[in-house]
């Protein structure tokens, strides 16, 4: 017994056009090429940089809400820093810029073609230019990489000898979320 019936008559139906169907096949296959053939290295560190934020920011939940099993709630990256303070600590200054990244993240890893530099890192560059005022960046991979250190950062949760004067440093800390 056959697991597919009727390649046959398909065959025979597209016989008298091959050449055409061929020519059409052939030119595809060329886009094909140079789809596969492009650079991603810029999409793998965008998507790594990705991964290692939500790996920090999901146990920044864990540990500040004392949550024992997180992973099985499921969470998307969005829902995770949805439930991140909008202000007085230390990742309330980085949330917008979360946001931000993984709106990057999604449409950047969602499309062929995309150039990196289109994106706007607005809401990156605000914590970079406060925290790393004298550094200068070449490419927005290299100011998401930057970002994702500070961010990194901000969700560790501080041992309890620093956690107070961390609470003190970000206590004027406010998010506003423009609709990114």
């Amino acid at each position: 017994m056959k697991e597919i019936e009727g390649l046959e008559h398909a065959l025979e139906v597209l016989r008298p056009r091959w050449d055409e169907f061929n020519a059409h096949f052939e030119s595809e296959n060329q886009k094909f090429i140079e789809l596969l053939n492009q650079d991603h290295d810029v999409l793998g560190r965008v998507l790594k940089a990705h991964l290692i934020l939500e790996h920090y920011l999901t146990i920044y939940l864990q540990q500040t809400f004392k949550l024992d099993d997180l992973a099985s709630a499921r969470l998307s990256f969005s829902q995770k820093v949805t439930l991140l303070p909008t202000n007085g600590t230390a990742a309330s200054s980085v949330k917008l810029g979360l946001k931000r990244l993984n709106r990057i993240r999604n449409e950047f890893a969602h499309r062929l073609n995309q150039d990196l530099e289109q994106f706007d890192v607005n809401s990156l560059n605000e914590v970079i230019q406060i925290f790393r005022p004298d550094t200068r960046f070449d490419s927005n991979l290299a100011r998401i990489e930057a970002f994702v250190t500070i961010a990194v950062t901000f969700l560790i949760v501080p041992p309890a000898s620093l956690q107070q004067t961390f609470a003190d440093a970000f206590v004027n800390v406010r998010a506003y979320d423009h609709d990114l």
